[in-house]
Formats: structure tokens, sequence, C-alpha cells
């Protein structure tokens, strides 16, 4: 028959959690972290009244890659509007102006199809309720961190308009790329935005008519 000592039996069930504690502990830490680096990717809210803006980023680093997907993310209150690249008869577009980054070659912002509005006669295409509007970022070292700030100039629209300025502050470290929280809300806005007509275009036939003066 085999004995074991009360002693012996409580060194054992001390000895299992410690053996496997740092392990588990590490395991865990990497976890939160990844849910927490998904989570981030995104600059402070700047908010109005009427209005709430947002820089956010599809991955949580900056990857080996050409490019970084990122997003304007606006919020408007009910009845409020921003602009299309393309305003119509009144309204001018978000512009972005990105002096003060590092790392930054160049930004391209990308136009997802808009809504058409009518007011007092006058035709307007712009966006309502929430909208992302895609940014293409080229780093200057790819691979490298990226520090970007954004200064961006929109106007806002329902009975009256009024120009807004926000400042917007998100850095990327360096690392591979994961996906984030805002990853599926840009490819969906990205999806709406137009392609290039398809097929050709060729004028088949010209005629004048009528006196030339």
């Amino acid at each position: 028959m085999i004995r074991f000592s009360a002693r012996l039996v409580v060194a054992v069930a001390l000895a299992v959690p410690l053996l496997a504690g740092p392990d588990r502990a590490e395991a865990q830490g990497q976890t939160q972290g990844q849910a927490e680096a998904r989570g981030q990717a995104a600059s402070d809210w700047a908010r109005t009244e009427q209005t709430a803006l947002r820089l956010v980023s599809a991955a949580a680093a900056t990857g080996s890659g050409q490019a970084v997907r990122l997003a304007l993310q606006f919020r408007m209150s009910p009845g409020w509007k921003i602009y299309w690249r393309s305003p119509g008869d009144a309204g001018y577009p978000p512009r972005a102006d990105w002096t003060g980054s590092d790392n930054l070659a160049g930004a391209e912002i990308v136009w997802p199809a808009p809504t058409r509005f009518e007011v007092l006669g006058m035709q307007t295409l712009g966006y309502k309720d929430e909208v992302l509007l895609p940014v293409t970022a080229r780093p200057e070292v790819p691979g490298a961190p990226m520090r970007l700030r954004a200064k961006i100039d929109y106007l806002a629209c329902a009975d009256i308009c009024i120009p807004y300025e926000a400042s917007l502050a998100l850095d990327l470290p360096a690392g591979p790329t994961a996906p984030t929280a805002h990853t599926h809300l840009i490819d969906r806005f990205e999806a709406r935005v137009p392609g290039p007509p398809s097929g050709m275009m060729a004028i088949e036939r010209a005629a004048l008519g009528g006196p030339v003066i």
C-alpha cells in the first residue's frame, strides 16, 4: 500500500499551479493584448453639437505593405449632413491637411456613393447619419511606425450651415497587421465607392447642322 503524507499532497497541489501559472498568464496576456489592439487604432472623437468625427484604422499596426487603410468616420445628428466630393449647387466637401504627420508620403480620400438632397430648388450631394470616407495612406518607409496628424475642414448643414475644423491624432506602431474593430465598417463603405465605368466609350457618328457663325 502506498501512503502519502498530508504535507506531500499539499506540496504537489501548490506546485501544479506554479508550473502552469506563467504560461497561462502569458497566453491570457497575449489574448488580452490582441483584443485591445483590435479595439484601438482610432483617434479621439472631435465632437460638436451636430457632428462627431474621428480617424480610424483597419489595421492595428503598419505591417510591411505600401499602404495603410484608414477612414474618416463622421456621425451626424438627425437632419444634418456633410457633402460629397462634388457637392452640387452649394456646400463643400471635407478637406484634410496632413501637415505634422511622420512617415506619411501621401493620403488619398475616396468617396462612397452619396445621397441626393433638394432644398429650395438647389440640388446637393452628401451624407447623413453616418459615413466613413476611406483613406489610403502611403508611408515613406513601409514597416516603420506612423504618426498621423490631420486637420479636417468640413461643412455641416441642416436649415443652416456651420463650418467646422477638427484636429485628429492617431499613432500606429510597427508590426504585423491585424484587423481592428473598425475593419468591417471600413470594408462596407469602401464597397460603396463607385468604380470606373465598364466598357469603352467612343464617338460613333458626328454631324454638323445649321449655319456656322
